[in-house]
């Protein structure tokens, strides 16, 4: 079986627990406005990787991975649309030992999907999910897909007992300066049982060039970038309303 690769980094240190290997996966239709990747959005971009040497390469690295709960994290673009790849790579991971972590959005529907996506989450360790708002019509003005699709996934997620680190990016002019999303998006939180982190991320303009090398017109600039004083104020009310969690910002 092949995938198709935006890019691999062999000793990533942010994307789960422990040092990763990370394959970046082609292709997205989430179309979020502040994405830092949007080179990753064509699904006709990007190669055909046998997984056979993406599993080779990182079992060639595995003692440094063993160290502290390391392994795989299948990203994107949006892993989730090349679903039958993340279970064979979650699959031979699994069987070699190494920790899987899959950073996504849950964008896809859970049917016709559903058998496959717990064929997935039984493989995997942890769930990073980009969770964009609380409302729909913060989620609307943010990205392309429905709010009710990341929800399924992340109750899928719970239910399944998959341990699931929440990252939220603040805006400013978006949902840096009023609270009411963030706090719709902790009252969906609290009926998970699974989070252990939430990360509070501040947008950055840094991929803004890849917007325009992509032809894609760029929507967000500096002045998106929220004032300190909101990231504080909103890091407090996170340990308020989730006081078991890790909180960070």
């Amino acid at each position: 079986m092949k995938c198709r690769v935006h890019g691999i980094e062999t000793f990533g240190c942010d994307d789960g627990k422990g040092i990763r290997y990370i394959v970046f996966l082609q292709g997205c239709a989430g179309g979020c406005i502040y994405c830092h990747n949007v080179s990753s959005w064509d699904f006709n971009d990007g190669v055909d990787v046998p997984i056979d040497r993406l599993i080779a390469e990182m079992l060639s690295n595995k003692e440094f991975y063993l160290q502290n709960d390391g392994g795989i994290t299948i990203s994107g673009g949006e892993a989730l649309h090349q679903l039958d790849a993340c279970i064979e790579l979650a699959r031979r991971t699994h069987l070699n030992g190494l920790t899987v972590a899959l950073d996504t959005t849950g964008l896809i529907p859970l049917e016709p999907n559903l058998e496959r996506l717990k064929e997935l989450l039984g493989y995997v360790d942890c769930v990073l999910m980009d969770f964009k708002a609380g409302t729909d019509e913060m989620h609307s003005k943010l990205c392309k897909f429905k709010l009710e699709r990341a929800k399924a996934f992340a109750k899928l997620c719970s239910d399944m007992g998959v341990e699931m680190w929440i990252r939220h990016v603040v805006l400013k002019h978006y949902n840096a300066e009023d609270d009411y999303d963030l706090k719709q998006i902790l009252e969906f939180v609290k009926t998970l049982d699974t989070v252990t982190e939430f990360d509070l991320l501040p947008f950055h303009n840094f991929g803004s060039y890849k917007w325009e090398q992509c032809g894609i017109e760029y929507k967000c600039s500096d002045d998106n970038v929220p004032d300190e004083s909101d990231m504080i104020r909103k890091y407090e009310l996170v340990k308020r309303e989730l006081p078991h969690v890790k909180v960070t910002r």
